[in-house]
């Protein structure tokens, strides 16, 4: 799928949203949900990697 220069692809706004959601969970401190902040670190990895890649796609036309 070919998207014009200045439009972030899907997988951005799908890390963004898994990233974004971890860090607000992680910095409030909230007690629940404990099985979440166990694993924090794959939706935290993950969506900082799909942040980049589609920044990354959006600067250059493509992936690396």
């Amino acid at each position: 799928m070919v998207h014009a220069k200045g439009w972030f692809p899907l997988w951005f706004w799908i890390g963004l949203l898994a990233y974004g959601t971890s860090v607000i969970l992680l910095w409030g401190k909230f007690p629940k949900p404990v099985l979440f902040l166990h694993w924090s670190d794959f939706p935290l990895f993950w969506g900082f990697g799909l942040l980049i890649d589609g920044w990354t796609y959006v600067r250059n036309g493509s992936n690396p």
